[in-house]
């Protein structure tokens, strides 16, 4: 079973998108901040204990979809999905303070995982518009998660 890292994969989606764009590959760098910020997103809520943690380092998404169905449809979903799901960090005085670090995480909502299947021409499209967007909300992001870091949140 491999091991589940969202702190890492979201700095290591961040990091290739940010290869891509400097390549003037949009639509991937596009792709990429998507999951830059979702695997923020979800690694964020795993140490709030918004998520139940589960043996490799992932969200023990059987038994949290056991237990509550219509939440896990919203948080086992990618950014477009999941980034609508912030307002649960309001819900407590230490969550709202990242909450209010990501103010544009909404831009996301014009990202979506079956835009990887788009003809080129559509795909860089979409990145070349929506890219800036996005760059601002998962550069967003990652600034929560080294606030996250430097409160002992995440090791």
């Amino acid at each position: 079973m491999a091991v589940v890292s969202f702190e890492e994969s979201a700095v290591r989606h961040w990091k290739d998108a940010e290869s891509l764009k400097v390549l003037g590959r949009f639509g991937n760098a596009g792709q990429l901040l998507g999951f830059s910020a979702e695997c923020g997103l979800k690694a964020l809520y795993r140490c709030l204990g918004i998520l139940p943690p589960g043996m490799n380092g992932d969200v023990d998404w059987d038994a949290f979809k056991l237990a509550d169905e219509k939440k896990w449809k919203k948080y086992h979903a990618h950014v477009d999905k999941l980034c609508q799901t912030t307002g649960i960090l309001s819900a407590s005085p230490e969550s709202a303070r990242y909450a209010a670090m990501i103010q544009t995480i909404t831009s996301f909502s014009t990202w979506s995982i079956d835009q990887r299947y788009s003809a080129d021409v559509e795909h860089e499209r979409l990145g070349r518009t929506d890219l800036p967007k996005w760059e601002t909300a998962a550069r967003e992001v990652q600034m929560m998660l080294d606030q996250a870091r430097k409160d002992g949140k995440i090791a």
